[in-house]
């Protein structure tokens, strides 16, 4: 008599799971076709933005955190990726940018007191940790360690929009509430 060799059908799932997931044909394996990876903007060069005296920072993983928000408590989270694309992209620009010279520096008003603007020094972190100047603060002006006028002036826009997420994140209220 034979004996039928019988496959369950969870058993003939394993197997073509274990081998698709051991191929060397992937997606994985080359993050350019991956799907879910199409658009995205990688950070390049750089591992973290600080501003704020350090209480808010930015990764390269489009993480962030904030020691103090709005409602004086810390908070963290990531960006969208339509957000975090536009200041990569300005990120990874400005890093490439030639750096302004002291006393040509592009300088910008200071922001309208009733909005969340930049109104303290922005470093950038290399990936070898040297600190670049992106913006601080001269007189009555935010001035840019970038020479290029237009990229400063868009990067630091941008950075008023991510400023606005991070001080309101889990703090839709202000000050005191949770």
């Amino acid at each position: 008599m034979k004996t039928a060799l019988r496959l369950s059908p969870l058993l003939l799932l394993s197997l073509f799971t274990f081998s698709a997931c051991n191929s060397n044909d992937g997606a994985a394996n080359h993050p350019s076709d991956d799907p879910a990876n199409s658009g995205l903007v990688y950070a390049s060069g750089w591992d973290l933005l600080r501003y704020a005296d350090g209480w808010n920072k930015l990764d390269s993983t489009a993480h962030f955190q904030t020691d103090r928000n709005d409602c004086g408590w810390p908070a963290y989270g990531a960006l969208e990726l339509g957000l975090w694309n536009d200041i990569a992209k300005q990120i990874n620009q400005a890093m490439a940018a030639q750096a302004s010279v002291e006393g040509s520096e592009p300088c910008f008003p200071w922001p309208d007191p009733n909005t969340k603007g930049i109104d303290t020094t922005v470093e950038l972190v290399s990936e070898n940790k040297v600190v670049r100047k992106l913006f601080y603060v001269k007189d009555a002006d935010i001035c840019s360690g970038i020479a290029d006028r237009e990229l400063a002036k868009n990067l630091l826009e941008t950075l008023r929009k991510l400023n606005v997420i991070i001080q309101t994140k889990e703090c839709p209220n202000g000050w005191g509430s949770a």
